[in-house]
């Protein structure tokens, strides 16, 4: 069973507000390398997959770097 994982909904906030700057550049710039449409659409497909992907990680991998909570372990100090 996968642990729950808590984190601030402020901290949560700014991270999609960052990831989704970031993602909104390179979709454009994607626009400016491709002129064609359906090369246009792979591309932005592609980079949205590849940015949401690392969004999962950097949620689930580095949880120390954003100081996440597992709830597991604290109901495990706790003798829940």
């Amino acid at each position: 069973m996968n642990p729950k994982i808590i984190i601030d909904e402020n901290l949560l906030r700014q991270i999609f507000d960052q990831e989704s700057k970031k993602v909104v550049g390179i979709c454009m710039k994607r626009f400016e390398i491709h002129s064609n449409p359906e090369d246009q659409k792979k591309a932005i497909k592609e980079a949205l997959y590849e940015n949401l992907r690392n969004l999962l990680d950097m949620l689930l991998l580095n949880k120390e770097a954003i100081n996440l909570t597992n709830t597991k372990s604290k109901e495990l100090k706790n003798g829940k």
